[in-house]
């Protein structure tokens, strides 16, 4: 049941987060989930992470730091998440590789900077870790993906209930209404 503090019309729009849900239950056998978010605005998406994996730790990446963020966080623990005020390929350097669990996109919409936040944070995706992002019915952000993820061919891509590539790992997307994609090496639940 999400907390109190998160709007439930939000919520309502976004059927996807069923995914990450389902996605984040994958992770359960780990002690602590490291995750990061790029692009946060005010905290909405994070909250609802954070509230839907218990042992999730997340990097809040953004290049404003708005105070709704620390309102609609203000029932996590601090321990939680830590906030990171800066460009977002500029804060992957300071990533080391392979030490994510989770990743989620959701800055800059532009095909130019959705490629190079994934050609930032991929590399910092540890083996079996999750990456996804937010506005797939937009244009940009869908060829970004589309092409980042061609260069990997061992990725299977999975949108609009088609499938291609390897059948070890996934990109979900449903339908316009679910704007999330995913990448997982687990069998996505779409419900």
């Amino acid at each position: 049941m999400p907390t109190q503090y998160i709007n439930a019309q939000w919520i309502s729009i976004r059927p996807s987060f069923l995914v990450f849900q389902n996605l984040m239950k994958c992770l359960d056998s780990r002690e602590t989930v490291v995750g990061v978010e790029v692009g946060v605005r005010e905290g909405l998406n994070a909250a609802l992470m954070l509230d839907a994996c218990p042992q999730l730790e997340l990097l809040l990446v953004d290049i404003q730091e708005l105070p709704e963020l620390h309102l609609n966080l203000k029932n996590f623990s601090p321990d939680r998440y830590d906030f990171i005020l800066g460009a977002s390929v500029d804060v992957a350097r300071t990533i080391r590789d392979k030490s994510l669990n989770y990743i989620y996109i959701d800055a800059d919409h532009t095909y130019p900077e959705v490629l190079k936040d994934l050609r930032a944070w991929y590399p910092k995706l540890a083996t079996g870790g999750i990456i996804g992002g937010h506005d797939w019915t937009h244009p940009e952000v869908r060829q970004a993906v589309m092409e980042f993820f061609g260069e990997h061919p061992e990725k299977r891509l999975c949108y609009c209930a088609e499938i291609v590539n390897n059948p070890d790992e996934v990109v979900a997307q449903l339908d316009a209404e679910m704007m999330d994609w995913w990448i997982s090496p687990y069998e996505i639940a779409l419900s």
